[in-house]
């Protein structure tokens, strides 16, 4: 049971912080583009262009392009979004033991300052 309860930890430690399916976003994309493509073709070729193809088929490929590098561009921000926010919570984390160290220093009462307050918070009301 420790073992496997290790092995969750270790794979949750070292999992990587952003994995979308890419190839449905692609998928999506290269439907979007391919539909595209033939709305031109067919707007163009009405139009009675010489070779509607080869602009339709510039257009769909810079739709293409810009949908790859926007998603990586997203995903650069999250992943740097992410790793800021690793950093912070390791810094504070870090922190947390010489925080305990200085409470747990601090003088505690002995019994009989323990009895001698309460006889004066007694007294006091």
């Amino acid at each position: 049971m420790k073992q496997i309860s290790a092995k969750t930890n270790i794979q949750a430690k070292y999992r990587r912080p952003f994995w979308l399916p890419t190839i449905s976003y692609y998928f999506l994309s290269s439907a979007l583009t391919l539909a595209l493509f033939f709305l031109l073709w067919g707007v163009l070729h009405e139009g009675g262009e010489q070779t509607p193809w080869i602009t339709a088929g510039i257009l769909a490929s810079f739709v293409l392009i810009s949908a790859v590098i926007i998603r990586e561009v997203y995903l650069r921000n999250a992943r740097n979004k992410y790793y800021l926010a690793k950093r912070q919570l390791d810094y504070n984390i870090s922190k947390l033991p010489q925080a305990a160290k200085i409470k747990r220093n601090r003088p505690k009462f002995t019994l009989q300052q323990n009895s001698f307050m309460l006889n004066q918070i007694s007294l006091k009301s």
